[in-house]
């Protein structure tokens, strides 16, 4: 006898639990709904339903791989961003929350220029570049990342959001690809784990999402050297850059801004207070 959406929610509820899960029944709910083909609502409106002998297996294994900490992101393929829906897998970068604050900063500018032309540096599923092409369709929005997979899922989502014809992607490492080119926004969130903390993060983040998209080096700040020293040779005058940072972070990079010339820097912070985005702006 199939047992029903009730009885399955609870006894994957108590495994996630036991695994240190930190919502294991709203995981579970998404997951039944995932595999059973409906809505979350629907799901919670019909809990003594019988559930089906295929999308029960496909339930447990789901709840077999998040039991063993592998993010609900790369277990359903896909995660909500700004009110959009991208695929991601283990090859990139899972959408935060707080990435947000990089978008409204680069939205911002960007309704404000009347033909702009943006940067996305290291795009990974394209969550950032896609957003701004999404909601500031007057621009023109390019975007780099130096691996080749992590290109494939954001031209998939900027397929599936309906803005791909107005994203330039290329293969290469931060500014390279982009040679000769001038641009009025640079905006970024590289690596910025320190290399020592990632071990300690997690195990949704530290087992599973790819390395080379959290480490920024012993301080975190390699990347930020990189990109800050070349900016100038891409950026317009009146061009803004703009940065997410981790916790720490922001002073720093706002020192770094300052030394290279850039003028108006400050800081964004996100709903816990911490500094979150760093812009700066190439004098006229």
């Amino acid at each position: 006898m199939n047992r029903t959406v009730r009885q399955m929610l609870l006894k994957a509820a108590e495994t996630l639990r036991s695994a240190g899960v930190d919502s294991p029944l709203l995981d579970a709910e998404l997951m039944l709904a995932k595999a059973l083909k409906v809505t979350r609502t629907h799901l919670l409106g019909h809990p003594e339903s019988p559930v089906p002998g295929e999308p029960a297996e496909l339930f447990l294994l789901w709840i077999k791989r998040r039991a063993a900490r592998e993010p609900l992101a790369y277990i359903l393929c896909e995660k909500e961003f700004y009110g959009l829906t991208f695929y991601v897998d283990p090859s990139v970068l899972i959408p935060r929350p707080e990435r947000k604050f990089l978008v409204d900063a680069g939205l911002q500018y960007l309704k404000s220029q009347p033909r702009p032309k943006a940067a996305d540096i290291g795009t990974g599923s394209g969550a950032v570049a896609v957003t701004l092409a999404k909601y500031a369709p007057h621009a023109a929005i390019w975007a780099t990342d130096v691996s080749s997979r992590a290109l494939t899922i954001a031209k998939r989502n900027a397929v599936q959001l309906g803005v791909a014809e107005r994203i330039h992607f290329a293969e290469g490492d931060l500014l390279a690809p982009f040679a000769g080119e001038k641009f009025n926004l640079i905006i970024s969130n590289p690596p910025y784990i320190p290399s020592g903390e990632i071990p300690a993060l997690m195990p949704e983040v530290s087992r599973y999402e790819p390395k080379s998209a959290l480490d920024g080096g012993p301080d975190g700040l390699n990347i930020y050297h990189r990109i800050i020293t070349n900016a100038p040779e891409y950026l317009l005058p009146g061009g803004i850059i703009a940065f997410e940072v981790g916790q720490g972070e922001g002073k720093p990079v706002r020192a770094m801004l300052l030394a290279a010339g850039f003028s108006n820097v400050k800081a964004a912070k996100d709903y816990a207070g911490i500094e979150r985005v760093v812009t700066g702006e190439m004098p006229e």
